[in-house]
């Protein structure tokens, strides 16, 4: 009995990480890697499985199939500049239709000005963080 809970369990978490044209059951390209590379960067900067507090397979399998993604709360935007461009790599993954998805070498790309970009932005943070606490104490 225990392995018929276990195969449910794993049936249930497989469909969570699944491309929506996966669970079509429609020609599959690379976009589904790109999709799966989204859930993987939601994961990390959650700490959460995709889909993981949905109560039912049915759900999952049509919140996916409807690109119903989830929403990710705004303090991931509002927050640090590598979480902001995190967040941004997840929507561009999590592209609904496969045609405008990026391919995984416009990901890369993706990743690779981000990359470059973080210690411009976080030093312009610092810089305007700085500013405030000196306009702070010139009272």
């Amino acid at each position: 009995m225990s392995d018929y809970f276990l195969n449910i369990e794993r049936h249930h978490s497989f469909t969570q990480s699944r491309a929506p044209e996966e669970n079509r059951n429609t020609l599959l390209t690379e976009a589904i890697d790109v999709y799966s590379l989204g859930n993987v960067f939601y994961s990390l900067l959650t700490g959460k499985l995709v889909f993981g507090d949905s109560p039912s397979y049915e759900e999952t399998h049509t919140r996916i199939v409807t690109g119903n993604t989830l929403q990710l709360p705004d303090f991931y935007r509002e927050s640090s500049p590598s979480s902001k461009l995190l967040v941004k790599a997840i929507e561009l993954c999590w592209t609904y239709d496969v045609k405008k998805r990026p391919t995984i070498f416009q990901m890369v790309d993706f990743l690779e000005r981000a990359v470059k970009s973080v210690p411009k932005a976080v030093a312009k943070s610092k810089e305007s963080h700085l500013q405030s606490l000196i306009s702070n104490l010139a009272i």
